[in-house]
């Protein structure tokens, strides 16, 4: 999104009476920290060191089959597309959210979703993001 579409959004959002504050943090109107939009901060992803018994260092890996995070993206636009067209244009938002998690977007604890809805109005992409627990499937 450039500066000039950004400035657009926020014209929007301002004219439906969304506030935003000093984090840069939207609240929709009448809303008590119900429906807000807030930046997706991109982060770099660490993973834990373990001694190996040989004494080299190894990076703990992610448990197999146990997902403690499901996110689930869908893409609303004026045109359907097949769906490896979507899962494609949603790649870059599958990395901004793996990313403000701390995590790799292949993390085996992580479970991404892509799906899309036809709109006649904005485009845009909604982001569920849902804790499973620990081992759920």
């Amino acid at each position: 999104m450039d500066a000039h579409e950004y400035a657009n959004l926020e014209q929007r959002l301002r004219s439906r009476g969304w506030t935003k504050d000093a984090a840069g943090t939207w609240t929709a109107p009448g809303k008590g920290g119900g429906d807000v939009l807030g930046p997706v901060e991109a982060r770099p992803t660490e993973r834990a060191k373990v001694e190996a018994l040989d004494g080299g260092v190894k990076q703990r890996k992610a448990s197999k089959g146990s997902v403690a995070v499901r996110v689930v993206l869908v893409s609303c636009r004026h045109r359907l597309s097949d769906d490896d067209a979507v899962a494609a244009s949603l790649k870059p938002c599958r990395d901004a959210v793996a990313a403000s998690l701390g995590i790799d977007d292949g993390d085996a604890r992580v479970r991404f979703e892509c799906s899309q809805a036809r709109t006649d109005g904005d485009q845009g992409v909604l982001v569920k993001v849902e804790w499973c627990g620990e081992n759920e499937k």
